[in-house]
């Protein structure tokens, strides 16, 4: 059947259209969110043909995939992009983090993804998704200067809860120098004092010397 071209043009011209979005809305792709927003031909021009029937219906077929062989395709299976993303804006996400070996708590919930995700380069940035660690110190910089490291590696949680930086779950009693008495009362800064290694600066916390001469004159 030969279509009327009056259902979308009129005689004026056809550069309009009087395709409406509700008539848009019939058919099998129903807009919705940012692509309410988007001139047809982003979608309906392809290598200067217009193109209206079997262009397909799924992510992968307008946009391209940027986070191939990035990102283990487990995660937005067939590529559907909205098994992340809404489909209102591309900063939003709706992401279930607990789906990976690492969920988020605390403050880690307050970051964007691209604070994790993305690399920051001289003249270029590049994702990081399939491989990345959840070691605190491929992270966050150690600024204890390597005193806690256990079999090479600096576990944060370890003392510090994900909700603040204080060292909540810290417990003195578990080192050599197990605080009673008036020690009790001491401000750490009294006895864990400012230090320098390589023109950094850092608190020492590492006490090798636990004599009453040591502290006490």
């Amino acid at each position: 059947m030969t279509p009327d071209c009056a259902k979308c043009h009129t005689v004026s011209g056809f550069a309009e259209s009087n395709f409406t979005i509700e008539d848009h809305n019939q058919t099998d792709f129903i807009l919705n969110g940012a692509h309410m927003a988007t001139p047809c031909f982003s979608c309906h021009l392809k290598e200067e043909k217009w193109e209206f029937r079997n262009i397909g219906s799924s992510c992968a077929d307008c946009h391209d995939d940027v986070h191939e062989g990035i990102l283990d395709t487990k995660f937005y299976p067939q590529k559907q992009c909205d098994n992340c993303h809404t489909i209102n804006a591309w900063p939003d996400i709706n992401f279930d983090h607990n789906q990976t070996n690492f969920a988020l708590g605390g403050k880690h919930l307050e970051q964007q993804c691209n604070a994790c995700h993305l690399v920051h380069g001289i003249d270029s940035e590049h994702q990081l998704f399939s491989g990345l660690t959840s070691r605190c110190m491929d992270c966050h910089e150690d600024v204890h200067q390597s005193q806690f490291l256990m079999d090479g590696v600096t576990d944060c949680s370890r003392c510090h809860a994900f909700d603040d930086w204080e060292a909540k779950l810290f417990n003195h009693n578990e080192t050599d120098f197990k605080l009673e008495g008036e020690h009790l009362r001491v401000d750490c800064i009294g006895c864990h004092k400012p230090t320098e290694k390589k023109n950094i600066s850092y608190i020492k916390y590492q006490i090798e010397d636990h004599t009453c001469a040591a502290c006490h004159l």
